[in-house]
């Protein structure tokens, strides 16, 4: 079997993988000497967890809106940011996460102290509540008038439809006016400090000393994640739209998927690679360089807890959708029937492995790039990852487009003007 020489391994790297678990929190660190420190902590309490619309995203900005220590979010800020290193805060369908960052070790008190504020210190007082309620309604304002933006909402809601899977991180205008700050504690004590929690770290860090500093602030939790059962694949309806006064309409085709195994993450990512992965891809290709019928064009290949999906992302004017369209199914059914060459899978294999060889020289992409170890909870790294392209072969490709890829059973979701929707229900009466 073609070999792509001595790199997947953490020697090459620089680095040692250590895994601890502590107070049932599990920690899995990258050690590289010298190098700046960087820590993900992962709450399984994101947006799938909500009873209330946008809770998850809520409690997201009160955790970094001010602490007992730091009154205001600039103090909070200013403190870690005299080290060089700074924080920041996001929310998902299976995560609240606190990313962490700092440049040398001797400053790693400051980020446990920084952790310790947002966990367990952060204020809930109405002035701050007020602030950040008004943040999060500017927020869900530039988002909903933004339809290259908005269209990932009407995605997630079509593709995960009648799912937990469907709920918005920000939710709804009303359901923010209508949070109160008792909802967020309630959330809070429930899921946050009441459900599992896992970490990353990368850098020139004593990976047992920081295990043990951070599950002193995080305390002991759960080890199993709750609410982690996939959810089916419902299609009641296969497209929807939302209206938009432009000539522009904003499009995602894909597929709910059924990824199980890290054999199935590989052969997605090489899908992903050979549809849209650089100018040269397939879809860049026929639908900008040959016809200028787009600008970019480019692959969402989410894999959550409860269930994954694959999707072509791009935008064009509304008169040359039905050809766009046409040519993305095209180019799944040219999956389906001819597969990828040998020579190309060569090819593909070469430009993902190279690129990992660029992209982790940072504390911050060796966790950025190991995710998967608490989404799919399976022990398997970013090398495991790597050393899964190697072996990979163009049938175990096409079994997996065979299984996922069903041109039967895609989605569509846009936004735009009237007609789109017009356009997509005539494009799918003519297959």
């Amino acid at each position: 079997m073609w070999q792509y020489g001595l790199m997947h391994n953490f020697k090459s790297f620089g680095v040692s993988f250590k895994t601890l678990t502590v107070n049932g929190i599990d920690f899995f660190s990258f050690e590289k000497p010298s190098a700046p420190i960087f820590v993900s902590v992962f709450f399984h309490a994101g947006s799938k967890f909500n009873e209330k619309d946008g809770a998850a995203h809520f409690l997201e900005h009160m955790l970094s809106a001010g602490s007992e220590k730091f009154p205001s979010k600039n103090l909070l800020a200013d403190y870690i940011e005299n080290t060089g290193g700074e924080f920041s805060l996001s929310t998902n369908s299976d995560f609240i996460r606190i990313d962490l960052e700092i440049a040398e070790p001797q400053d790693s008190p400051v980020l446990v102290d920084i952790l310790d504020q947002m966990v367990n210190k952060s204020l809930f007082n109405e002035e701050t509540f007020s602030k950040e309620k008004t943040s999060i309604l500017s927020e869900l304002a530039n988002k909903t008038s933004n339809q290259k933006e908005f269209v990932w909402e009407v995605w997630r809601e079509l593709f995960f439809q009648n799912t937990a899977l469907s709920q918005s991180n920000l939710g709804s205008e009303e359901s923010i006016k209508t949070t109160m700050v008792n909802d967020l504690l309630l959330f809070k004590n429930k899921y946050f400090l009441g459900g599992k929690v896992s970490v990353i770290m990368a850098g020139g860090l004593q990976t047992e000393k920081m295990s043990t500093d951070l599950a002193r602030v995080l305390g002991e939790k759960h080890t199993i994640i709750q609410n982690d059962t996939k959810v089916p694949m419902v299609r009641e309806k296969w497209f929807d739209t939302e209206f938009y006064p432009s000539k522009l309409a904003s499009v995602v085709f894909g597929f709910r998927t059924n990824t199980k195994t890290l054999k199935d993450e590989v052969c997605a990512a090489i899908c992903a690679e050979y549809l849209a992965g650089g100018r040269a891809s397939e879809l860049i290709t026929k639908l900008r360089y040959e016809r200028g019928l787009v600008y970019n064009v480019g692959v969402i290949n989410r894999c959550m807890q409860n269930g994954s999906a694959f999707a072509v992302r791009t935008d064009c004017e509304v008169d040359n959708l039905e050809q766009v369209l046409s040519i993305i199914n095209k180019s799944f059914q040219n999956l389906h029937e001819f597969a990828i060459s040998e020579e190309k899978l060569r090819d593909l294999k070469s430009r993902i492995t190279k690129f990992f060889i660029i992209e982790l020289q940072t504390s911050k992409s060796w966790v950025v790039n190991n995710e998967r170890l608490v989404v799919a909870n399976d022990g398997k790294s970013i090398i495991d990852f790597l050393s899964a392209v190697n072996e990979v072969s163009v049938g175990d490709i096409k079994k997996y487009v065979q299984r996922n890829f069903l041109l039967e059973k895609k989605y569509i979701a846009a936004c735009g003007p009237e007609q789109v929707a017009e356009v997509i229900k005539k494009f799918g009466s003519n297959l």
